[in-house]
């Protein structure tokens, strides 16, 4: 799967549930698409050696984090991201290489590129206190819109545009052409940045897996066709439905990346196993009654 040209990789998280994958030494990934999204206050990090993939999307709401990073270089053709609330991506290598970068913002979301590459067209869309840190990342064009507070760190070439009210700055030399337009302001918005800024955020390490033992326990319900199920942690026995022929004699280890989240969908998945369980129990005896002459 980490190497398929062809493959797209989705991942998805929402609540409070943590996603890790892969490693800064070991892993090269080579795909089509990598796609995240988290709502909540989910994180998603996502780390290799290299990147190298048509499409890089990253969708964020509420409190959510995500982190891309790869030791030696990410080459897209176009990398997306985009935020509704206070989510923050950050963007980490040693080389970014992309023909089209786009961050929608709206909120107090925050992305950051602090790696050194380049692009070719550059769009930022901001609304309320967003913030871009694009100043690490050379980019021949780039169009900035914000309504509101919203703040945006480029390094432009060729032609940079700013249309609204936000804080638009270029780190480096002046671009060639600069386009300014705000019904709000008498003078441009555009101004050049006194120094580079960004965000960093280190890689998390993700926790140590431990196995979890679960021990269900299904019993007939006073009212209603439906079974009553309990289900216990760290009893440490086997689970077993009497009079089905349905018996785990031993549960998988199972870790606990995703907390407590993770936990409650094993439970909840193997009730609904032993809720399946009882009722074809209960078919199987009624199977067994004479038809009535």
């Amino acid at each position: 799967m980490s190497n398929d040209p062809s493959a797209s990789l989705e991942i998805e998280t929402s609540g409070e549930a943590d996603i890790y994958v892969g490693s800064l030494t070991q892993d090269h990934f080579s795909l089509k698409s990598i796609n995240i999204a988290s709502s909540g206050d989910g994180h998603v990090q996502f780390l290799a050696s290299s990147i190298q993939a048509d499409t890089i999307s990253v969708s964020l709401s509420g409190d959510s984090k995500a982190i891309i990073a790869a030791t030696d270089r990410i080459t897209v053709n176009s990398m997306v991201s985009a935020i509704s609330g206070d989510g923050k991506v950050f963007v980490e290598t040693a080389n970014l290489q992309s023909q089209k970068l786009s961050a929608h913002l709206s909120g107090d979301g925050k992305v950051s590129y602090s790696s050194a590459g380049s692009c070719v067209d550059q769009t930022i869309h901001l609304s309320g206190d967003a913030s871009v840190y694009a100043g690490s990342i050379i980019c021949k064009n780039s169009m900035v819109a914000t309504s509101g507070d919203g703040k945006a760190i480029v390094q432009t070439t060729d032609t940079l545009t700013s249309v609204g009210g936000g804080s638009v700055k270029y780190v480096n030399a002046a671009p060639h052409r600069i386009v300014s337009s705000s019904i709000f302001r008498k003078h441009s918005n555009v101004k050049p940045a006194k120094k580079n800024k960004f965000k960093t955020r280190r890689p998390s390490i993700p926790p140590s897996r431990a196995p979890t033992e679960l021990t269900v326990v299904v019993k007939a319900a006073w009212f209603g066709n439906s079974p009553h199920v309990s289900v216990y942690s760290g009893i440490g026995s086997s689970i077993i439905i009497d009079g089905t022929g349905f018996a785990v004699t031993g549960i998988p280890a199972y870790h606990h990346s995703a907390g407590l989240f993770g936990v409650f969908i094993v439970m909840a998945g193997i009730a609904v196993v032993a809720a399946i369980a009882f009722k074809f129990r209960e078919r199987k005896a009624r199977e067994q009654y004479a038809p009535l002459a």
